[in-house]
């Protein structure tokens, strides 16, 4: 996995973004607060002669502070970065997110795919997530399985706490064991249980 951006993704496919989109629809695409992707192992040339893809999997997290609803958002912006020819009719009618999902317990639509992608947004906390991913992917369940994983955390989770190891006497009469995990995921200080 690989942290991407614009830069990233403009480099990778031969393109200026946010300036192409901004010089074809005259507003400007939605603001990326972060992404990230799949990096595959095969060069641009590769993937162009034998149809692959470059990333098989990607997720990007834009703002939307304006609380835009799914189907708002994509006559807006398509799929931006990954597809923004929604001024098309029959290709808007086609790649249209229309089935619902859930990923992580956070409720969203899905495009069915095509020419090789499945698109996924997911609205969370005044974010929209927008999930790519390589139909050879799914159909392998690759894709499907990286979704199991997903968990989305509140807002308010940052970094999770270090502590340090506890004292040698700590536990002398009993077994140290784990405190659990907080709401963020992040391990709680051990417990000591007598036995």
């Amino acid at each position: 996995m690989r942290e991407d951006n614009e830069a990233e993704y403009s480099k990778r496919y031969n393109v200026q973004l946010p300036d192409e989109f901004l010089k074809s629809f005259k507003y400007s695409p939605p603001k990326l607060i972060g992404g990230i992707r799949v990096e595959s192992r095969i060069t641009y040339q590769d993937a162009y002669d034998n149809n692959y893809n470059l990333t098989p999997f990607s997720v990007w997290v834009f703002d939307n502070q304006d609380d835009i609803d799914i189907d708002e958002w994509f006559e807006l912006y398509s799929y931006y970065p990954f597809r923004w020819d929604h001024s098309i009719p029959s290709i808007t009618g086609k790649i249209r997110p229309r089935s619902n999902i859930t990923i992580g317990g956070i409720l969203g639509k899905t495009s069915r795919p095509d020419e090789g992608m499945q698109y996924i947004y997911l609205l969370q906390d005044k974010r929209m997530i927008l999930i790519q991913i390589w139909e050879e992917y799914q159909s392998k369940g690759i894709g499907s399985l990286i979704l199991s994983t997903f968990r989305f955390l509140p807002e308010h989770c940052g970094f999770c706490p270090v502590y340090t190891p506890p004292h040698p006497d700590f536990c002398k009469d009993g077994e140290i064991v784990s405190g659990g995990q907080d709401e963020c995921g992040c391990p709680l200080p051990p417990k000591c249980e007598n036995s």
